[in-house]
């Protein structure tokens, strides 16, 4: 049978049998990590319980502090993540505050871009909240410091490299605002047109061009809707005359003309204006 020495003490050696036993033989010069054939075991298949305990505490004490390692590992790395900002909302009123917000939509730093936005956020608790409920308070606080007013405008704007977080933080926060402070305010985000009016490309001037290209054809054609004929200065050509019925000859009445209209009899006594009849 092999043993491999685990320890060495001065008289002594620990070995590990093939069938995982603990024995203590004599020390005959043995090294650490070498292998044997033949031992004199002290005391024939007996296992060396306290040596078997002390191997355990120690591979106890080492896949605990491989797991302590691996538990330091991952708090630093949640803490970059957690510190990491996917995007900033920029809130204005006249007040101006800027808020960076990390992938688990909670706000991890507040500042104010304008003297306004300074004193807006002085003291302002923010770090680890919603974003949600950070816009709430302090659209509140500008309420109640006076910067907003029953029908003032908030506007809202997002950037981040997520596009698909953008556009959904930006339409969530909206409507958050406007429920939250019962409409009173109008909140506009960043995809609203200016003024709530419809851009060039959806609305055509009442002119023969265009709009988006300038090609003599109305914006109505590019759409699907006939085009409006355009107006003109110049009359249109009068119609020409309807064409008349020819009127039907008269067989059984003379003209003034001294014959007489019936070919039939060709006898021209009947005629009102006879030549011969003076």
């Amino acid at each position: 049978m092999s043993y491999l020495i685990l320890e060495c003490a001065a008289s002594y050696a620990v070995a590990l049998d093939e069938e995982g036993r603990f024995v203590r033989v004599p020390n005959l010069g043995y090294e650490v990590g070498q292998e044997v054939d033949d031992v004199v075991i002290f005391d024939e298949g007996q296992l060396l319980a306290f040596e078997a305990r002390k191997v355990r505490r120690t591979r106890r004490r080492v896949g605990l502090i491989a797991a302590a390692a691996c538990l330091v590992v991952a708090v630093i790395a949640g803490g970059v993540v957690w510190r990491l900002p996917i995007g900033t909302v920029y809130m204005r009123i006249n007040p101006e505050v800027s808020m960076e917000v990390n992938r688990f939509d909670r706000v991890v730093d507040v500042e104010g871009e304008n003297a306004d936005g300074e004193a807006l956020v002085s003291g302002f608790s923010f770090y680890g909240r919603t974003i949600d409920d950070v816009s709430d308070d302090l659209a509140n606080r500008a309420e109640e410091q006076g910067y907003l007013k029953e029908g003032g405008t908030i506007e809202l704007t997002v950037e981040s490299g997520d596009e698909e977080w953008k556009t959904a933080t930006e339409d969530r926060l909206v409507i958050e605002l406007e429920v939250h402070l019962d409409h009173r305010v109008v909140v506009e985000g960043s995809g609203a047109p200016v003024g709530g009016s419809p851009g060039d490309d959806d609305l055509d001037d009442a002119d023969d061009w265009d709009d988006d290209g300038f090609d003599d054809l109305d914006d109505d054609e590019d759409d699907g809707v006939a085009p409006v004929p355009p107006e003109t200065d110049t009359a249109p050509a009068p119609n020409p005359p309807a064409p008349q019925a020819p009127q039907a000859i008269d067989d059984d009445e003379d003209d003034d003309d001294g014959w007489d209209d019936d070919d039939d009899d060709g006898d021209d006594d009947d005629d009102d204006g006879d030549d011969n009849d003076d």
